[in-house]
């Protein structure tokens, strides 16, 4: 039952990334072009450019992952040997 809406939230968080690359690829090749830039150049910026962003918002979820989802397994034991958790 949990796996509709992680499903559906997966997909839309896709489409925001695809939308938000999109954007800052638009943008960037505009500002270039306005500047007298060569188009392929300003294209070329402008997926260098977003694709730094989706980068680092790759690295950011990753952080927030393993800062939140952390937890120990009933398989761990303390420093005498002991099973701890169980």
């Amino acid at each position: 039952m949990a796996s509709g809406p992680v499903s559906a939230a997966r997909e839309i968080s896709g489409v925001f990334g695809v939308v938000l690359v999109g954007i800052v690829l638009t943008r960037t090749e505009h500002d270039r072009s306005r500047g007298g830039a060569d188009p392929r150049t300003s294209f070329l910026d402008g997926y260098d450019t977003g694709l730094q962003l989706a980068s680092g918002c790759v690295l950011l979820g990753a952080a927030v992952t393993w800062l939140t989802l952390r937890r120990q397994g009933r398989h761990r034991r303390d420093r005498h040997g002991r099973r701890r958790g169980a």
